[in-house]
């Protein structure tokens, strides 16, 4: 230094002695600066959440604003959590920190976090401890928390397995740390430690560290789980625009800093040309060696701002979703209420619909039953007989047909074309031919009665006019009995008598044709006539008129017919009983053969016993 004084002239040195302090402190005033704002040895971060429930099933909430309180030689730095409760906070090598998590409602969490033995920084890169998360617990849910009353014990690296480690307090140890949902936590990211009073009972528990350095990210996080996921239930537009400008502030600062480092680096250039010692020489590269840690934290300042950028602009598409989806819904239950509303009416007209079919159905079986005989009545003409009508629906297509005229009794046993409505409308036709053709016509011989039942049906339905007129019609099967003389006729039309004696079974066959329809016709040259057959007539006998509704019926272990051959052998059985009995007879084997099939036709039989 004193071979260049006197070398150089006065002037010269003069002005480069200037030149060169300048560039000096202003050197060392921004690094300063950049130093103090962004030198740290260790970054803590993780996420803040809190339980509200005892229930297992329930999922604790993100916890904003939360306060993070780090102590150090009474000195404290307050930092917060955003709003999906993750914090950020820098710590230096060779100390040890307090640290708090609070709440306002909630008990604290304190764990202290040594950063002795930190390892010296590589390439100017940082020691990151990511999801370091707690779980802070409500109050008044859980008045007896162990964390407000004692730390959760000491945090310090490990330098033989270069991993954190904890090392738990005595409380924790003794069993109670069970209460203490954040130790769980801590277990799944750091290697855990108890430290037994006494050295050879010691009883150490490790887990697997996720502690690495900077751009070494743990994949298999299983704490509170992601950061932005609760953005969607507990969002705040209003927080979420003024983080945002808090990052805003922050990337001016940073770009302020920048042309300070920048400023700095002219000024180190400066200084490289004008120096010419060797002691110059070593303050340019310690001035060097700053500014490129300057740069580098720097650089990490700035990494760190973008991250958060989109951060806070996925949450904004969180909230957008969210948004979105809320609307939607909105459409969704407003087209189901309209739906339900127009089903609704739609449900009430039907059934006032059906409410008026219905009355009409009822009245309709109010006027089948008014032409229809009571047990009563035809006790009064055959006082041995049995009965059993079951129509399938409101009104029948079976129906039974009773009269007495000059000393004879004519009785028919009728299954009308359908059932329900239409059958019902046939009955009638069949009941009004009937009565004009025995009681006022006084016609009483069996064939020709179903002779003249055919030709009223193929007049009254217009079957006889050709086209597609409706061919409906009816099978029944008539006696007309005379007791004075101990003589009895047939006729049936499709449908047989069974005369059962001493449980012997005869069957009166009918013919093949059914009344109405085309099947008697004379238009082609076809001409035929309902036979009448003479029956033994005794007082031993029982006589029984049916339709085929019973035979057809589904049902019994296999789901068939109970069919024709079951049905006469029911018959046989009833005719040795009396006839309340054989009443019960025949409903019970239809119940039970029935089962919970549902009723396929109109039941009808009749059982007679005459008096010599």
């Amino acid at each position: 230094m004193t071979f260049i004084i006197l070398v150089l002239n006065k002037k010269r040195l003069s002005r480069f002695k200037t030149t060169f302090l300048r560039s000096l402190w202003l050197l060392a005033f921004v690094c300063l600066q950049l130093s103090i704002s962004f030198a740290s040895d260790l970054r803590v971060r993780g996420q803040v959440k809190g339980l509200t429930s005892h229930d297992r099933k329930s999922k604790p909430v993100v916890l904003s604003h939360v306060n993070i309180a780090v102590a150090i030689e009474g000195e404290v730095v307050n930092a917060k959590t955003n709003l999906a409760g993750v914090y950020i906070i820098d710590l230096k090598r060779n100390e040890r920190y307090l640290m708090t998590v609070s709440r306002k409602g909630y008990h604290s969490k304190s764990i202290w976090i040594s950063t002795v033995n930190l390892p010296i920084r590589t390439n100017n890169e940082l020691v990151e401890l990511t999801d370091f998360d707690f779980l802070l617990l409500k109050k008044e849910i859980f008045p007896d928390d162990i964390s407000s009353k004692e730390d959760m014990g000491q945090l310090v690296f490990n330098v033989k397995k270069n991993a954190f480690q904890l090392n738990v307090n005595a409380d924790y140890r003794q069993g109670k740390e069970s209460h203490d949902h954040s130790l769980k936590l801590l277990r799944k990211t750091i290697t855990y430690v108890e430290e037994a009073e006494e050295g050879p009972n010691q009883n150490k528990n490790q887990e697997k560290s996720t502690s690495s350095t900077s751009g070494n990210r743990s994949e298999d996080s299983k704490g509170l789980g992601s950061s932005v996921e609760s953005i969607v239930v507990k969002k705040d537009l209003q927080q979420l625009l003024s983080t945002e400008m808090e990052i805003e502030n922050s990337l001016a600062d940073v770009k302020k800093r920048r042309g300070q480092l920048d400023s700095a680096k002219v000024s180190l250039d400066v200084l490289r040309i004008n120096a010419r010692t060797r002691e110059d020489s070593l303050i340019i590269q310690g001035l060097e060696a700053l500014l490129k840690a300057a740069e580098n934290d720097l650089e990490l300042a700035e990494y760190t701002i973008d991250a958060q950028k989109n951060q806070i602009s996925m949450q904004k598409k969180l909230i957008s979703v969210y948004i979105l989806s809320s609307v939607l819904l909105l459409i969704i239950a407003g087209i189901i209420f309209w739906f339900y509303r127009s089903k609704t009416k739609s449900n009430k007209e039907l059934a006032e619909k059906n409410n008026l079919i219905l009355e009409g159905i009822n009245y309709a079986n109010t006027i089948q039953n008014s032409f229809l005989k009571t047990e009563e009545e035809i006790q009064k003409i055959l006082p041995e007989f049995v009965l059993l009508f079951r129509p399938r629906d409101i009104v029948s297509g079976d129906i039974y047909w009773v009269s007495q005229v000059d000393r004879k009794t004519v009785i028919a046993a009728i299954d009308c074309t359908g059932h329900g409505v239409p059958g019902a409308f046939i009955s009638m036709i069949a009941n009004t031919l009937l009565n004009s053709i025995v009681n006022n016509r006084k016609i009483l011989d069996p064939g020709r009665i179903l002779d003249e039942l055919h030709k009223g049906v193929m007049e009254v339905l217009q079957q006889d006019a050709g086209g597609k007129q409706a061919q409906d019609g009816m099978d029944l099967a008539l006696i007309v009995v005379d007791e004075s003389l101990n003589k009895m006729q047939y006729a049936g039309a499709k449908n047989h008598m069974y005369r059962i004696h001493n449980k012997n079974l005869e069957v009166i066959k009918a013919d093949i044709n059914s009344i109405g329809g085309r099947a008697l016709r004379t238009k082609d040259g076809f001409k035929k006539q309902f036979v009448t057959k003479e029956v033994t007539f005794d007082a031993e006998s029982v006589y029984y008129l049916f339709s085929d509704g019973f035979m057809d019926q589904f049902g019994g272990n296999e789901n068939k017919k109970f069919n024709l051959h079951n049905f006469a052998e029911m018959l046989q059985r009833c005719a040795t009983l009396d006839f309340e009995a054989q009443k019960k007879l025949l409903q019970e084997s239809f119940n039970t053969w029935m089962g919970q099939n549902q009723q396929l036709d109109d039941v009808l039989v009749m059982g007679i016993k005459f008096k010599r």
